[in-house]
């Protein structure tokens, strides 16, 4: 699929959402808005061989087939509607590591996948917060 087809194929069904601010400031890109304060953007960069989808700082890389496309829409869904959520680990207020976290049908959440960087800061206490957007109404 295309990415100009991908794009518009998200806008499509993001308009059964009137709150939820999204736009494209290129053709290949697309941005969802957090929708609170302890949210996170949502950014979709797509491109010939892969497409990008971004969670805060978090992101994956997808090629451009059925299958894949296929799991990029549902992990979009799923962190719009509040089913998937990014711990973040700082030290002193930099940020090094994200774990992207899923929520269960018993309602637990679970490790999904980790990123991170190099932190040489053993010593400095960790401190943790939780990124999750809001899930939206149809109504709204």
């Amino acid at each position: 699929m295309e990415g100009t087809e991908l794009i518009e194929i998200i806008s499509q069904e993001l308009n059964k959402y009137p709150h939820i601010t999204y736009y494209s400031s290129t053709l290949a890109k697309l941005t969802i808005k957090r929708n609170s304060i302890e949210g996170f953007d949502i950014v979709l960069e797509t491109g010939v061989r892969e497409n990008t989808l971004y969670f805060d700082s978090f992101h994956f890389h997808y090629e451009n087939d059925d299958r894949e496309t296929e799991e990029l829409f549902n992990q979009i869904v799923m962190a719009i509607f509040g089913y998937i959520r990014i711990k973040v680990f700082s030290k002193k207020g930099h940020e090094y590591k994200w774990q992207l976290q899923k929520l269960d049908q018993e309602g637990n959440w679970y490790d999904d996948a980790t990123m991170s960087i190099i932190n040489l800061d053993v010593f400095s206490e960790t401190e943790v917060k939780y990124l999750r957007n809001t899930p939206p109404s149809a109504e709204s």
